[in-house]
């Protein structure tokens, strides 16, 4: 039988009203889940990974009811250079690492699934005019004793295709 996983994920309906302009502020929520249902475990620890040359980290608020947990804020608020290549992804530079922690085993205690904290970004002034496409990732930077970990990457934008280029034909 495989060990339950513990899930952490952007919901794509957070993703609506985004319109990916240079300079655009964007909000995403960071969510949790088991696949065996259980709110009550001792936390977990995981790295979000970005490609920094098309989004400027801001932020990292976690949830209110969520901070009487050991929380290491320090590390949510300052990413660092993903040297280690966490999620196999190349084009993911940075990483921002996360660390929930309840020695009673009662985290999150709420109701799964579960917003955890929300990432804040820029998206870079330097983008292409038509566009880039972008990963966000999810790594495991510690592993639970009792779970795997499921990181659900979401990719922003839309990959330009050969050939979709902006027609220089006149009529």
């Amino acid at each position: 039988m495989a060990s339950p996983t513990q899930k952490v994920y952007i919901d794509e309906s957070a993703l609506e009203g985004i319109e990916g302009n240079a300079g655009e502020e964007i909000t995403l929520p960071i969510s949790y889940t088991t696949s065996d249902e259980k709110n009550e475990t001792t936390g977990i620890s995981f790295d979000l990974l970005y490609e920094s040359s098309v989004l400027d980290f801001q932020s990292f608020e976690v949830v209110d009811s969520l901070k009487g947990m050991v929380w290491q804020d320090s590390a949510a608020n300052n990413p660092v250079d993903d040297s280690s290549n966490a999620d196999s992804d190349t084009s993911t530079d940075k990483k921002i690492s996360f660390n929930y922690l309840d020695l009673m085993g009662q985290w999150p205690g709420q109701t799964l699934p579960v917003v955890i904290g929300t990432a804040k970004f820029k998206i870079s002034d330097s983008i292409p005019q038509e566009g880039a496409a972008t990963k966000i990732s999810f790594a495991a930077n510690e592993e639970h004793i009792k779970y795997g970990f499921e990181g659900v990457s979401l990719t922003l934008g839309d990959e330009p295709t050969p050939g979709d280029k902006p027609s220089d034909e006149t009529a």
